[in-house]
């Protein structure tokens, strides 16, 4: 190989190698899909807008029919407007002295913001980690909180749509438009998670495991490969310790053991027939003789090699240690 070429190589070598290191050096979310990181951008969104509509008391005004007192409810609270600076004056908190169905909605509306928050944990927890771990957790939340809280916005907006008295107005305010408008981002962010994260692999062996980490780190480095399961062959292991090296001035060195697996050689059954040779004459002597002849011969039986490959230098000079063994079948012949 010519300098030049060599140089080629070692820097193509050196740049395939960069860039595997680049590729393990990455968080998650630089690897997960564009719809994925849409649903990672909007869950943020959602979680700030629920619980900004969750703490505000603006979620809708009722008026007596003169528009003298205007009434302002929220989820916890239930003030009076104050008509000329619009403050609110006589606020009454609404957790103990709340109706059922107001207390079902404030279940819901609690449920779905403690979901909300454990779905942006995971979302930081899940991504911000250099190795996947396929966990369906952060769509689980997601999508449980997002449930609660369309459940509960609009339960409350169904409940309190026509009011009692014929005689008041009803308006909705901002906070509960905001309050909604979480809900829905949040159904959106979770089946962007739900379709953009691939599901892990199943598998049902520890060598099937071992495998699909040897899988993933060639295909983190820029190969593709498959995962198989081939049926399993019926399979003999045969183990020799090759020996000791030959003592040193210094020290022993002890070679290692090598481990061969080879399938079992099927064995043809062996039919025998036995020929009694007869004389030829009558006068000549009687001599009886006892042939055995095979009908039909056996294949010829494997040769199973057991060698070190460190010491080929022990099996040219013909020494005990490393020789190559032949393992032949054993036939009982009665």
């Amino acid at each position: 190989m010519k300098p030049k070429d060599k140089r080629a190589s070692s820097k193509t070598r050196r740049k395939a190698r960069q860039e595997k290191d680049n590729t393990k050096s990455k968080m998650m979310l630089a690897k997960r899909p564009y719809g994925y990181l849409v649903g990672i951008a909007i869950l943020p969104a959602a979680t700030l807008g629920f619980l900004l509509g969750f703490v505000s008391p603006y979620w809708h005004f009722r008026s007596t029919g003169s528009g003298t007192v205007t009434m302002v409810h929220g989820l916890w609270l239930v003030c009076e407007q104050d008509s000329g600076s619009l403050t609110l004056v006589r606020c009454e908190q609404t957790i103990i002295r709340a109706e059922d169905w107001l207390r079902g909605m404030q279940f819901l509306e609690v449920m779905g913001l403690f979901f909300l928050l454990l779905a942006c944990l995971f979302a930081v927890l899940l991504n911000c980690r250099r190795k996947d771990v396929h966990s369906r957790l952060l769509e689980t939340f997601a999508g449980a909180g997002a449930l609660f809280a369309i459940f509960g916005s609009f339960g409350y907006l169904f409940l309190t749509l026509s009011p009692r008295d014929t005689a008041d107005e009803l308006t909705y305010n901002w906070a509960f438009g905001i309050n909604i408008t979480g809900s829905v981002l949040a159904v959106i962010a979770a089946i962007l998670f739900a379709t953009n994260n691939p599901a892990p692999p199943t598998l049902k062996s520890p060598k099937e495991q071992r495998t699909a980490q040897w899988v993933n780190g060639h295909q983190e480095g820029g190969k593709s490969l498959q995962l198989f399961r081939p049926p399993p062959p019926k399979m003999i292991a045969i183990q020799r310790e090759v020996g000791p090296v030959p003592p040193s001035p210094t020290r022993w060195e002890a070679v290692p053991i090598r481990r061969e697996v080879v399938p079992t050689p099927p064995v043809a059954p062996i039919q025998w027939k036995i020929v009694q040779n007869r004389p030829t004459s009558s006068m000549a002597p009687i001599k009886r003789e006892v042939t055995v002849v095979p009908v039909r011969a056996p294949p010829p039986p494997p040769v199973l090699r057991l060698s070190d490959p460190r010491r080929n230098d022990a099996f040219r000079s013909g020494q005990n240690y490393g020789q190559p063994v032949l393992v032949l079948p054993v036939h009982n012949y009665m």
